[in-house]
Parts: C-alpha cells; structure tokens; sequence
C-alpha cells in the first residue's frame, strides 16, 4: 500500500509552543527521530511501539520501568511531542526514536513480527456515525498491526467511548490471529494514568481497556 497517499485526519498543532519546548523540537528531537533505515541496537532485547502517545506521560513511565526495551513512539499533534521531550530525562535518550507524524507513513519499513508489544491509548474517536472509517481499529489497520507483532504478544487498548470499543470487538471478528485476552473496566498492572484519562472520569465516561493477543 503506498501509505504517502493516505490523508491524514487530525490536529496537527494547538496553542503555540514555549520557548523551552521549540528549543527541544530544534534540538532534541532530531536525535531521537525515527529513521526509514531504523535498525534495532542489540543493547535492547525487546521494542515496542506506542501509536499517539499524547503528550507522553505514560510513555515515559513505561521508558524509566522497562530498561531493556526500546519505544518507538509515534504522535502527529507537535504539542504532545514537546510536551514529552520536556518529561523525558537525557539518560532516555538512547531508549527512544519518535515520529511525529501518521505512523503509517512508516509502515512499509517496519519487519513482519518486529514488535514485543504495542499500544494504542486512547486514539482519537472520531464519535460520529459519519467518521467512523477514520477510526484507526479498522479491519485493514488491524491486519497491519497483526503483520508486525510478533506472536503470542500483545496490543493494549484503551478508550472511554465504548462505541470504539464495540467496533474494535466487532473488526476482530474478521481477523483469525488476533483474539482478546483481556476485557475490563480495571486498568492495566501499572497503569500510569494520564490527564485526558482523568478529563474523561471528570466527564462521566468510564474507560475500558482490552489485551489483544496475536496468535
């Protein structure tokens, strides 16, 4: 698939950025950006893949509590990418490549069964009827995740709108090598939570959180 075809929906940018956080974009993120050519350093038994990490929070708090793996993280709204770079310590620097842009244009370059885990924390709804092919559990992006995690392992979810969620269930039905493991209204082990999920509970939404294992 030629994924430089495919439009992008979503906001790019919000309110301007601080004078620290255009100097980590300039600076900082270069270093740590993912590369077409990424190769894995052998330091790192393990990768994993979080897709719109937001402004970061609970990615870096998976980075400081798991030392032997290496994060790609991938986050299209600037703001979320400077937010994270201004959490993250330069003793992580070496753990992480990001790409701050659709992770599909990267698809293409990443192995068959390359990945340990991936995440997909609360991805942009889309809530309405009319939307709902640009959510990104679609059958066809399922199948994608599925080429690139390894089997056995897992692909974390989390929403506060069910309707996602119930879609998601409804997908899966169509793709024989991915089948839910977890189903639930308790958060992961060692969830971290973050400032959208706590806006959702302020709200009245419940988020859920389902395990997908590909086997």
């Amino acid at each position: 698939m030629d994924t430089k075809q495919k439009k992008f929906y979503g906001r790019r940018c919000g309110k301007q950025l601080t004078p620290n956080q255009k100097r980590l974009m300039k600076e900082v993120f270069p270093l740590l950006q993912l590369k077409s050519d990424f190769k894995l350093n052998p330091e790192f038994k393990k990768v994993h893949l979080d897709i719109g990490f937001g402004t970061g929070t609970n990615l870096v708090a998976k980075i400081q509590k798991n030392p032997d793996v290496f994060f790609i993280g991938a986050e299209p709204f600037i703001n979320g990418v400077a937010q994270f770079l201004s959490y993250l310590s330069k003793d992580f620097y070496k753990q992480i490549a990001l790409h701050s842009d659709d992770i599909l244009e990267m698809w293409d370059n990443f192995d068959d069964e390359m990945f340990d885990k991936i995440y997909l924390l609360y991805p942009d709804p889309w809530p309405k009827k009319k939307h709902e092919k640009r959510r990104f559990v679609s059958i066809d992006n399922l199948n994608k995740l599925a080429r690139i995690l390894k089997t056995n392992s897992t692909i974390d979810i989390a929403s506060d709108i069910s309707e996602y969620l119930d879609l998601l269930r409804e997908n899966l039905k169509n793709i024989d090598n991915l089948k839910i493991i977890y189903d639930s209204k308790n958060p992961y082990e060692n969830w971290v939570t973050t400032k959208y999920e706590q806006k959702a509970f302020r709200e009245g939404r419940v988020p859920q959180y389902i395990t997908i294992q590909k086997i």
